[in-house]
């Protein structure tokens, strides 16, 4: 069956021209993430990446890259578990953006400018889908 992935945006799905702000990515019901790749396409006149973390990084088990182009406007986030374990709870966040916005528009998360692969222990693919979502930018009032 296939899962849905959360996608976290600010209040409302909007920040304003300036505004730092932080994009999630989480799995919070699927089980037995063992590594992962999470890509993001996006504007780079509209929005920055500023860094992407992942606040359940366990740095003695996991290992991570990460790479941030922001004058081609991609982001990219893969994380391995080190070693072999049966039983890997789910992943409350995969990773954060934080961002800030610099003019007006809208960033699509949707299919074609997010993708996210999981893996099992078998390196076998996780089904999943992203929940996809639009953050609009605006100008400050």
């Amino acid at each position: 069956p296939t899962r849905f992935l959360e996608v976290l945006l600010p209040e409302e799905n909007r920040v304003g021209i300036g505004e730092s702000f932080e994009i999630a990515i989480g799995a919070p019901f699927v089980k037995g993430i063992h590594s992962y790749l999470l890509r993001f396409f996006y504007n780079p006149e509209l929005i920055k990446i500023k860094d992407i973390k992942n606040p359940s990084y366990r740095q003695a088990e996991e290992f991570h890259l990460k790479r941030i182009n922001n004058r081609e406007g991609v982001v990219e986030y893969t994380l391995t578990n080190l070693g072999f374990a049966e039983e890997i709870p789910p992943r409350q966040t995969l990773a954060i953006m934080e961002a800030i916005a610099f003019r007006e528009g809208a960033v699509p998360l949707i299919g074609g400018t997010l993708h996210v692969e999981l893996l099992d222990n078998t390196a076998t693919r996780i089904p999943v889908a992203v929940e996809e979502k639009t953050l609009q930018i605006r100008s400050a009032r």
